[in-house]
């Protein structure tokens, strides 16, 4: 386990303000058919275990049916990216009659390189308008993942080796009519990955509606699984905007795929040179994101970095009070339990009395949950 603080004094105004000519995030998703606001619980055993106040958990196991938020950025990002292919200026038209216009013009397909929950839920938008989807996946990836992604009706292509290299061969073998939706930036590809990230925005906008519905104290701090980053750096633009004192900003990663700690650290997306093997499947990822970065490194207050042993320990407690995760889900608070048990001063000034955790999925795989729990996962209820 490695914490690492960040020096954030220098923020002192809102960053990446929303352009005045696209639809607003919650707006948008509250159009479609299926939302509703995930729960914001309790957490009243770790707060308990910790010291805290109170521990609050942003529970998105289950968004528009699919088993994580991802849908959130696929979706407004799916959106505008298909508007602008078609030079629709006035952004506003529904999903059917988006999807009606997509019928009169040569056929796009939508692709993406994924883990497993951003490829999904990029191919489920792609079902809605009626298009095709092609999904690169790395190897290896759990059949329970590849098939989930194949029931959205999607082609899936596995890649021979990690999320990166299933990146790079999204990119290079796009054709004129494929439509790349990537949570990830590279150079001379960023508008996508910045409305990913924008679409995330929906979570946080909630957050503060159930905060206010509750009246009860501001959080002290964000605690966010870090993948490429793009969860996070719309974590960060939220923090941004809040009156003084701020919340702090905390990304957890495994220890083998803390692309977003080196990134920090060095100013700069660095690849990693060593191969990602986490069971933290929707984490292990090698390069974080640098449109991401952009927004994250100012904001950051500091990063964890969890063992899969950690993570795996938590799908078992958060189990145990009702919740059933992936390891990617728990490791929000299994980063939340390593820092306080190893670093309980640095993590007590860091985290404060009241942290929130967003818990990013659901179970994605049944048998790895099984493995850890002893049993199978609940059958699926209705969104959260």
């Amino acid at each position: 386990m490695a914490f690492t603080l960040f020096d954030n004094s220098g923020l002192d105004s809102p960053i990446g303000v929303l352009a005045s000519d696209r639809p607003n995030p919650l707006e948008f998703h509250h159009q479609l058919a299926g939302y509703r606001a995930t729960a914001l619980a309790e957490d009243n055993q770790l707060a308990d275990d910790l010291g805290c106040e109170k521990v609050w958990l942003k529970l998105e196991l289950r968004r528009f049916g699919l088993p994580s938020f991802k849908f959130l950025g696929a979706s407004y990002a799916s959106y505008l990216v298909l508007l602008r292919r078609l030079d629709i200026e006035k952004l506003s038209p529904s999903l059917d009659d988006l999807a009606q216009r997509l019928s009169k013009q040569r056929q796009f397909r939508l692709v993406a390189a994924t883990d497993g929950n951003h490829g999904r839920a990029v191919a489920h938008f792609a079902g809605l308008v009626g298009l095709p989807s092609k999904i690169y996946v790395p190897t290896p990836t759990a059949p329970a993942r590849v098939e989930a992604i194949r029931a959205e009706g999607a082609e899936v292509v596995v890649a021979l080796a990690d999320y990166d290299a299933a990146v790079r061969q999204c990119a290079e073998e796009a054709g004129d009519h494929d439509v790349i939706v990537s949570d990830t930036s590279w150079q001379g590809y960023e508008d996508t990955p910045r409305d990913v990230i924008e679409g995330y925005q929906t979570i946080f906008a909630e957050i503060d509606d159930q905060i206010i519905r509750r009246s009860v104290q501001s959080p002290t701090s964000l605690v966010v699984p870090a993948g490429v980053g793009g969860l996070a750096a719309a974590g960060a633009k939220w923090i941004s905007r809040q009156t003084a004192p701020r919340p702090s900003l905390v990304a957890v990663e495994p220890t083998t795929a803390a692309c977003v700690t080196v990134a920090a650290i060095a100013g700069r997306s660095v690849s990693l040179s060593d191969a990602q093997q986490s069971s933290m499947v929707g984490l292990n990822c090698g390069t974080a994101s640098p449109v991401a970065m952009e927004r994250l490194r100012p904001v950051l207050s500091a990063t964890m970095t969890i063992s899969d042993d950690e993570a795996g320990q938590e799908v078992r407690r958060l189990a145990g009070i009702g919740h059933e995760v992936s390891e990617s889900g728990a490791a929000g608070t299994a980063g939340l339990r390593a820092a306080f048990h190893r670093a309980p001063d640095a993590a007590a000034a860091v985290f404060g009395a009241r942290p929130i955790v967003v818990v990013t999925e659901g179970v994605t795989d049944p048998v790895s949950f099984e493995r850890i729990v002893g049993r199978s996962p609940s059958p699926v209820q209705e969104d959260e």
